[in-house]
């Protein structure tokens, strides 16, 4: 699994565990990334990845500290359930134009319909040439490089006689290094592209807000708040296998979770690693793609989720393409709890493709233990402006990035055995990007060329390269070293045990 599919996977996990934390994602991608950087990607297993979420909801509960409230935890309960909760949920959530009236016992809330609302329709308005600025990142280089997870120079340590103990690089275990390679010729587009932004903030709650203040709380004064805006809500069903769901508007988008408290935990008993191992699934366990697929379909179809701008349903992570690469025998292996079905998105008539290659869209997470959908996210407002930005026409940089598999390699240390990955003929996608300016990060699609692995080979687990045709953003990313992993460090110990001891023992017969 590439870098930036194992970052959008951590990311959505911990979402999914946390929903107030879609408020800060952009701060916990940035220090995912700084954590990744110095990781290779062979290094990267299952535990890595458990340590790594750990680690992140520990240092994004102190990101979130800010964005805490002072109100009272209990009395916003008692706000939502007052609202009669689920039923303004379904407003919002599907647009419903036709509901009369909301009753509770301190709140009547009539024509929902114009309260608030998510619009989920594509929709693309062309602004100037260059509309959105500089393309550059801020901050990116210090990141790439794995810089702040670690040096990479030896350290001097003073032992305990005042002398120094060195610490020194040690020699590079074998390991290879790729190349991609394409021989083909490339056809760039002539002049500019068009580059899209989404239009992330929805301003559509502001009249339930202001609803909303006019509740009586009784340990405050809602309605003495002025200029309200909603930013978010979090609604959870108080049933077994109920679903939490988060709607934000300052993100323009919906997700629905486990509601973690009515779902049985397999591992609550557990207290030794045997009680864990024999509770891990099989390969007998695993669902085939098509029930995996109709089961995403029951559920979008129970919550009548928007796809208009969406294709058909796939698997998105293969465990059979992945027990293939796995070098290892199979009751090694970790067969995952969930698989994901993604419901491409499609803009024009083009896909959208992550980093890694893999179609980008609404997923819904399967629990192949439990037999049902576990969860959706990915589901975002579709409002875009678009900018024409000038087209890549250095075909030397781009194959220099081609050759790299993407932004996310190109470390090639001495030693190293190279291998050489054979690419196929490329085809015009879309590709979600991330940039990070002016202290937050907006979401740009871009056009790209994806180029699928044609090679065999079970360590390379990104299914395609894709490049963008955007010259800024080449020569930006040109202009920074690529990550460099930590380098393995070997202490040597300074030969001072026999002086100390010696004066030790001539201190002693002193006394």
């Amino acid at each position: 699994m590439k870098m930036q599919e194992i970052l959008d996977e951590i990311v959505a996990d911990l979402i999914s565990l946390d929903p107030e934390l879609a408020k800060i994602e952009g701060e916990i991608r940035k220090l995912a990334q700084k954590m990744l950087a110095a990781k290779p990607d062979s290094e990267i297993d299952e535990k890595f990845k458990q340590a790594l979420k750990s680690d992140l909801m520990a240092r994004a509960e102190k990101l979130k500290e800010p964005l805490k409230s002072s109100s009272n935890p209990f009395q916003m309960q008692k706000l939502f359930y007052s609202l009669a909760g689920a039923a303004v949920a379904v407003a919002i959530f599907f647009g419903i134009q036709n509901y009369d009236q909301i009753f509770s016992s301190e709140l009547t809330l009539k024509d929902t319909a114009g309260l608030a609302s998510l619009d989920f329709e594509q929709k693309i308005t062309p602004v100037g040439e260059r509309a959105f600025g500089s393309l550059a990142q801020e901050a990116v280089a210090d990141e790439a490089r794995g810089l702040g997870g670690g040096g990479g120079l030896g350290i001097a340590t003073e032992s305990v006689d005042g002398d120094m103990a060195e610490s020194k690089i040690a020699p590079m275990p074998d390991f290879e290094v790729y190349k991609y390679v394409y021989n083909g010729p490339l056809n760039f587009p002539i002049g500019s592209v068009e580059v899209l932004r989404r239009i992330r903030e929805v301003n559509s709650g502001d009249s339930l807000a202001r609803q909303l203040a006019q509740l009586d709380l009784g340990l405050v004064d809602l309605a003495s708040l002025q200029n309200l805006k909603l930013e978010n809500f979090n609604l959870s069903e108080d049933r077994d296998y109920g679903y939490s769901t988060f709607v934000s508007f300052t993100d323009g988008s919906i997700s629905i979770n486990q509601n973690w408290q009515k779902w049985p935990d397999p591992y609550a008993d557990c207290r030794q690693s045997d009680c864990w191992e024999s509770l891990r699934l099989t390969r007998s366990d695993m669902l085939p793609d098509s029930q995996a697929i109709s089961i995403a379909n029951d559920f979008v179809r129970k919550f009548n989720v928007n796809l208009q701008s969406y294709g058909e349903p796939e698997i998105q992570y293969s465990w059979e393409r992945e027990l293939e690469r796995f070098q290892g025998a199979e009751t090694d292996y970790y067969f995952p709890d969930s698989v994901s079905v993604v419901y491409p998105l499609k803009i024009g008539d083009k896909f959208v493709y992550s980093s890694g290659g893999t179609k980008d869209g609404v997923s819904v997470s399967v629990n192949q233990r439990f037999d049902r959908a576990s969860g959706l996210y990915g589901l975002y407002t579709q409002n875009y402006e678009s900018s024409q930005y000038a087209a890549v026409s250095d075909e030397a940089l781009f194959r220099k990035f081609l050759e790299r598999g993407g932004f996310w390699g190109g470390y090639y240390p001495e030693g190293g055995r190279v291998v050489e990955v054979q690419l196929g003929t490329p085809e015009e996608v879309l590709l979600h990007y991330w940039n990070y300016t002016d202290g937050e990060n907006e979401e740009l699609i871009l056009p790209a060329l994806r180029f699928p692995i044609a090679s065999d080979n079970p360590n390379v687990y990104q299914e395609a390269v894709v490049v963008p045709l955007v010259a800024e953003i080449l020569q930006e990313r040109d202009a920074i070293e690529p990550p460099v992993p930590m380098p393995f460090l070997e202490i040597e110990e300074a030969p001072v045990a026999d002086e100390v001891l010696e004066r030790t023992e001539v201190e002693g017969e002193a006394e």
